[in-house]
């Protein structure tokens, strides 16, 4: 029985998956133990374990995001271009210059609207968004 990040439970989006692997190893090793309580260890019963997933959240979660992975790498720009702005943006912010801060927050907004082009940003949130739901 393959667990966690070893069985490909790991979350694209949000780089998680501790979650997933302690859940899958909770249910391997319920899987097991029930086994070992019938004396079968055939294919059959440890097919629980899979039951055991589809009853968990671990499936659901991840054919939710599934298609995460193709659509970033179809835009390898989100993980570049966005969080540089956004990193931009703070520093910009958290900078104590003596610039009156809703001067700031304009010309926070004004590189924002240069670096992150609105027609691509919303573009790719709703692209991102259907990516989601199909």
């Amino acid at each position: 029985l393959v667990v966690g990040d070893a069985a490909g439970f790991v979350n694209p989006l949000s780089r998680e998956g501790s979650n997933f692997a302690m859940i899958s190893g909770k249910l391997a090793a319920e899987t097991i133990l029930e086994a070992r309580a019938a004396g079968d260890f055939s294919a059959f019963a440890l097919s629980r374990y899979w039951q055991k997933l589809e009853e968990s959240f671990i499936l659901s979660d991840l054919e939710t995001i599934r298609n995460v992975t193709p659509f970033v790498h179809q835009r390898p720009y989100l993980l570049r271009e966005y969080p540089e702005a956004l990193a931009r943006a703070f520093q910009h912010y958290l900078t104590v210059d003596g610039t009156p801060k809703a001067q700031k927050y304009r010309a926070i907004v004004r590189e924002l609207m240069r670096d992150l082009r609105p027609t691509r940003l919303l573009r790719d949130v709703l692209a991102g968004v259907f990516q989601l739901v199909r």
